[in-house]
């Protein structure tokens, strides 16, 4: 009967553990990754709310549809269209503007350093 009780505490006890395991689970680009913004971000919230941050850093289709298969509370990825039609599909609840993608404008300035310095060759 005591061993009986005793196993029940000590489920009752790694249950309680378990559950103090705080933590949230995100689905982001591998670019958010690759910069260190994830990592920055992460440590922060840790910090402030004594929360553990699991992340996946995947392409941007493949955090959606982790997202919408239900298995992280939190997307973050810079694709605005996929973004809203995951939203009006009903798979989110709240969107904000986080990331802007600056590769498009940053390679608009490459070609154009590009041009200066090879005249009138286009590359």
């Amino acid at each position: 009967m005591i061993r009986v009780l005793l196993i029940f505490i000590l489920i009752f006890l790694i249950k309680n553990a378990l559950a103090n395991d705080k933590h949230i689970t995100i689905a982001s680009t591998t670019s958010t990754h690759d910069t260190g913004l994830l990592e920055y971000i992460n440590k922060e919230f840790e910090k402030k709310y004594k929360i553990k941050v699991r992340a996946l850093s995947l392409g941007t289709g493949q955090a959606i549809k982790v997202a919408m298969d239900g298995n992280v509370e939190i997307l973050l990825v810079h694709h605005k269209k996929s973004e809203l039609e995951f939203m009006n599909k009903g798979y989110g609840t709240l969107r904000y503007d986080l990331i802007y993608y600056l590769y498009q404008e940053v390679m608009r300035v490459e070609r154009t350093k590009r041009r200066k310095s090879f005249g009138n060759y286009q590359i």
